[in-house]
């Protein structure tokens, strides 16, 4: 990895450029390169599916229990969505134009406030159904977007390259039979690494119900016997078999999509808020996938992140309190974690923004957690590193090491074995 990503700033403008260009460049190859091995073109709406999961094995998650990973993708400033008050002085002296004033906090804690544009979380705490890991990230960040969010969604060490995400090593870890559902669900969006396997990649790209179940309704299956005994026989059934499992998931989406009904009101959550009602819908409907990920765009904010932050964090807010809501009824086996590939500086930069820092807090959702809490050492402001970013106090395997073992039910031996090595856990999250 060039030594340039590692520090980007705004006074490394084409530093920052190129690293923009080289993401957007790997997300299309990215793409391209599911497309050509992965995508069914079907009544001109591309269809991304998980390749060969039919005809593979992989893991069920144990419990009955659903994962929902949402994703600010940018990376998301931890420092103005929880308000260090037990330093509030240094922070405001730190971000004289970006820090938020004392009459514009709601306090969650004597440490910690949130601005009054997120208050939908004040409620969602004072249920007990939120808790807030503090400074969560890696050691020796990498400060490039394509390569954190990789290293996020592998579980790899900075200067390890892995091919796999984290979830999808877990479908693979133990050997059951396939479902008739997919294993893992992302909403909109395009793939992501945190479901490849060593099959395939395991999450299925929805954009809208209804059109993944024409695709389906048009289509039957392909057969995949009498196909010559040769490489080309063999790309003709693996391309086929992609085929068949968006046909076969498309119909069952559509059931559980068909079987539910929406019970709140979205309106004003955008994006994110479309996302989350999709998977409302499919978790009441019954469609038994335990895995779904969405995604909240945004969050580089280098220049004037006062107002897109505010904006942001205000559809965030209200998106997760109202999919709570919708998902009342469901909610003691509902699990929704922030994730994002690294957080900003302690300090704003001369555009009024922050640039790429490293740790940030990590959210948690949902009544089965052991009432509310900030988790881990808070953030120390005066002792940020030699480039003047905080210094994470829990690592984000942890995280992943708790989730694999307390709600997915995971052997402590199968987390070590999927995460590469024994992280240990984050004591008290869930009752």
């Amino acid at each position: 990895m060039c030594q340039h990503h590692r520090n980007i700033s705004t006074s490394n403008p084409e530093g920052h450029r190129q690293d923009h260009k080289q993401w957007s460049r790997r997300n299309f190859l990215g793409s391209l390169a599911w497309a050509l091995g992965g995508t069914a073109m079907l009544s001109s709406i591309p269809v991304k599916a998980i390749g060969g999961t039919l005809l593979n094995d992989y893991c069920s998650i144990d419990k009955d229990r659903i994962l929902v990973l949402i994703r600010f993708k940018g990376g998301n400033d931890g420092l103005n969505t929880f308000i260090p008050v037990y330093d509030y002085g240094f922070y405001q002296k730190k971000r004289p134009h970006l820090a938020l004033d004392r009459d514009e906090l709601i306090a969650l804690s004597p440490e910690f406030s949130i601005p009054d544009y997120m208050s939908p979380l004040r409620g969602i705490w004072n249920q007990g159904a939120m808790k807030v890991i503090n400074a969560v990230g890696y050691p020796d960040a990498n400060l490039s977007h394509f390569r954190s969010t990789d290293i996020w969604s592998s579980a790899s060490d900075a200067h390890v390259i892995e091919g796999t995400g984290w979830m999808g090593r877990t479908l693979e870890t133990r050997r059951n039979r396939p479902e008739n559902v997919p294993p893992a669900v992302i909403i909109g969006g395009e793939r992501d690494m945190v479901f490849k396997g060593k099959q395939g990649n395991m999450g299925l790209v929805v954009q809208n119900a209804r059109e993944l179940y024409e695709v389906s309704k048009q289509y039957p299956s392909f057969p995949l016997d009498g196909l010559p005994n040769s490489d080309y026989g063999k790309e003709l059934a693996f391309l086929r078999s992609i085929s068949n499992s968006t046909i076969h998931y498309g119909k069952a989406i559509h059931e559980a999509h068909k079987k539910s009904s929406t019970h709140a009101d979205y309106k004003g959550t955008g994006e994110l808020g479309r996302q989350l009602k999709l998977v409302a819908r499919l978790i009441k409907g019954g469609l038994g996938s335990k895995l779904y990920m969405v995604s909240l765009d945004g969050f580089d904010t280098h220049a004037h992140q006062r107002g897109k932050h505010a904006h942001l964090m205000r559809v965030f807010s209200k998106s997760i309190a109202t999919f709570l809501e919708d998902i009342k009824s469901h909610s003691d086996k509902v699990l929704a974690m922030t994730f994002s590939e690294f957080g900003r500086r302690i300090e704003q930069n001369g555009s009024r923004g922050t640039d790429h820092g490293t740790a940030a807090p990590v959210m948690l959702f949902g009544n089965a957690l052991n009432g509310n809490g900030f988790i881990g050492t808070k953030p120390d402001l005066r002792n940020p590193d030699d480039h003047g970013n905080l210094r994470h106090t829990s690592d984000f395997r942890q995280v992943y090491s708790s989730i694999l073992q307390d709600w997915t039910g995971l052997s402590s031996s199968l987390t070590s074995q999927t995460l590469g090595r024994d992280f240990g856990r984050i004591q008290g999250l869930f009752a």
